[in-house]
């Protein structure tokens, strides 16, 4: 492979995918080292000790929120989970908030991934209340086997300003329980996220925050280092557009059908403007590669960045496949 080419890969997967092999190797700045720190000893007291643990990071979006999370659990999978073929002690459930829209799909995705993640027969067919059934007795066999999972929910003021919170209140509520090794991790940009929560759920929550601060401007650490230099190597600004003509694209699309909203427009503005609204995809990714490559004027940097990256990140992929 050609060492531009080679390197622009790199950098690219390192910038956009906080669980991939090479973003463990980011430099991270001492902030968010801390964070760091203090998350993974809480996750080690639920995983050594048995303390059940609830948590929130807190911070502006791009500051280091989901790199932190995923740094801590990598550091706890790899001193509990003895390696490939071993039965693991640590199993972790992610779930989206602005991805799982309706808490029958939060419920079912939950059963799935635990299953997943310790070898059950999943049962797709499951109503609501069976799920919740089988996350209360699935924690409860977890428990016993001496083994913790842990919850990451991101963009979790998405669930806090739903009217029933039946998710959140399932999780807590399960983890609550006597004996039972889990944790639930979450992550927002919204400072009040817990004086949202309903008083059923704020009682069951541990009311432990962490707090990510913003990069300042006279840092260069991690992702925004690699991203210098990877501008550098391209020659060009990525993200040369303006902000104007960004937005034009996005209503266009919307219009299009391309994309369509996940929330309400009063929730696009709570989530800090149409810059930062939850979109849901409608097109698949063989559908886009097709699109691209009849377009006649494509650019040719565009169509070697979806052949080689499939023009997504790591969860789109998981919506989409």
């Amino acid at each position: 492979m050609d060492p531009l080419e080679a390197s622009t890969s790199f950098l690219t997967t390192r910038l956009q995918r906080p669980r991939s092999p090479e973003a463990a190797t980011l430099a991270l700045r001492p902030a968010l080292q801390a964070v760091v720190a203090d998350l993974a000893a809480c996750l080690e007291g639920t995983a050594s000790l048995g303390h059940a643990a609830s948590l929130l990071l807190v911070g502006p979006r791009q500051s280091g929120k989901t790199l932190a999370v995923e740094r801590a659990l990598r550091t706890l999978c790899a001193r509990h989970n003895w390696g490939e073929g071993a039965e693991p002690s640590v199993g972790v459930v992610r779930l989206a908030g602005w991805a799982h829209a309706e808490e029958r799909t939060a419920f079912r995705d939950t059963a799935r991934q635990l299953c997943e993640a310790f070898d059950c027969v999943f049962k797709r067919s499951a109503s609501v209340g069976e799920n919740i059934e089988f996350l209360r007795e699935m924690l409860q066999c977890i428990s016993r086997a001496q083994k913790t999972v842990v919850f990451v929910l991101d963009e979790f003021d998405a669930w806090a300003r739903r009217p029933r919170q039946t998710l959140l209140y399932g999780l807590l509520d399960a983890i609550s329980c006597s004996g039972v090794r889990a944790a639930v991790v979450g992550t927002t940009v919204r400072g009040d996220a817990v004086s949202l929560l309903e008083k059923r759920v704020r009682s069951r929550f541990s009311h432990r925050v962490l707090t990510v601060p913003r990069v300042g401007a006279n840092e260069a650490p991690g992702a925004h280092a690699e991203f210098r230099r990877f501008s550098n190597l391209r020659g060009q600004h990525v993200d040369g557009y303006t902000r104007g003509a960004a937005l034009r694209a996005l209503d266009a699309l919307l219009a299009l059908g391309v994309l369509s909203r996940a929330g309400t427009r009063a929730n696009d503005a709570a989530a800090g403007g149409r810059q930062f609204m939850p979109l849901h995809l409608q097109v698949t990714p063989e559908e886009l590669g097709a699109a691209l490559a009849a377009h006649p004027s494509c650019p040719l940097a565009l169509q070697e960045w979806f052949a080689k990256e499939g023009g997504l990140g790591d969860t789109a992929n998981q919506m989409l496949g």
